[in-house]
């Protein structure tokens, strides 16, 4: 629900104070990415806009993350995902392609 509001203003007063254990953050634009960045990182994202890997590398926290949720194929091999020690499971969309390359250790879960 935070793209209808301030994005600085909501992840401030709401999403701050949202217990991230088992929640998966949307996130939609570098707006997004950066608020949550600034906030120490979410371990549980959910990725629902286009990124280039740069930009996710970027603009995650790697020491926090352990499960991301791609909406969309960024039609690229997942190596670069290692670049997130803690990574353990990678969330992809049934109707995407089953990604390549993604590092040893993280398990890959077609939804």
């Amino acid at each position: 629900a935070w793209r209808r509001y301030d994005t600085e203003r909501y992840a401030r007063e709401i999403i701050a104070h949202l217990d991230d254990a088992e929640l998966y953050f949307p996130v939609s634009d570098l707006e997004e990415l950066h608020a949550l960045r600034r906030l120490g990182g979410r371990p549980h994202l959910q990725i629902a806009g286009r990124f280039t890997p740069d930009q996710l590398i970027e603009g995650i926290v790697a020491e926090r993350l352990t499960r991301l949720w791609l909406s969309y194929d960024l039609g690229v091999p997942m190596d670069w995902l290692a670049a997130f020690p803690r990574l353990d499971t990678l969330l992809v969309g049934s109707r995407l392609p089953r990604p390549a390359g993604v590092p040893e250790g993280i398990e890959v879960v077609e939804l």
